[in-house]
């Protein structure tokens, strides 16, 4: 288990209910489809045991973008490829949670730095600067790391983060770093009584509160569009 620590270790259905993918998908999109030719998009940084099959922080991420991808129509020819480009030009199989992804209607951009430090945008298939007058900037809620690039935590939630250095990566309230599931069933414990909770948890009633919005929401699957393969 130790090569696992910093990481993060989410099953196939942990990881849907929080990237928001149909569990189908997220089988597809790390396992191929068995009944035609079409292989993985997505690989996973774990081993699967047998049909155990967990995923990593960073390949949560990616399925979250390739999630993201589908519900604002793009193919997954068209995400096939643009993986494939960004993966052999950033040297990473983790391009969707490496990179800073933009879209323009289905067109993906990557923000990037000119030879005298400007930004600019560029389509990521054609390598042609973009100017585009709409820009759908991907995944706010994510932080990059300074060092290499690759996303590092996730503000999931208002109050609430995702960061394979805590809490083996699972949901925690930021400013308590108390699991948020562990919050909730402790305010579901004692009669939803918020400042009880808090005082146990040696926390304010806000995060607890911010703890049981989250997981009421990740329960009811709200605003985490899902789309067919």
């Amino acid at each position: 288990m130790k090569h696992l620590l910093g990481k993060g270790v989410y099953g196939f259905a942990e990881a849907s209910r929080l990237a928001g993918v149909d569990s189908v998908n997220t089988r597809r999109w790390f396992l191929g489809r068995p009944d035609t030719d079409s292989g993985p998009v997505l690989h996973s940084d774990i081993p699967s045991v047998g049909d155990r099959h967990a995923v990593s922080f960073l390949d949560l991420v990616d399925l979250r973008v390739v999630g993201q991808f589908r519900r604002f129509g793009i193919t997954m020819p068209t995400i096939r490829a643009v993986y494939g480009k960004l993966a052999a030009e950033v040297g990473t199989r983790h391009a969707f949670a490496h990179t800073d992804l933009c879209l323009c209607g289905t067109t993906v951009l990557q923000r990037m730095v000119d030879d005298d430090g400007m930004e600019e945008l560029r389509e990521v298939l054609t390598g042609q600067k973009a100017m585009p007058k709409i820009l759908e900037k991907f995944l706010k809620d994510i932080e990059y790391s300074k060092r290499d690039g690759l996303a590092e935590r996730w503000n999931i939630h208002p109050g609430v983060v995702v960061d394979p250095q805590r809490n083996l990566g699972k949901p925690i309230a930021d400013e308590s770093g108390a699991g948020t599931f562990v919050l909730a069933r402790a305010y579901a414990a004692n009669d939803r009584d918020a400042d009880l909770v808090a005082d146990l948890f040696g926390t304010s009633a806000q995060v607890v509160q911010h703890a049981v919005a989250f997981e009421q929401w990740l329960a009811g699957g709200k605003a985490r569009g899902r789309r067919a393969a």
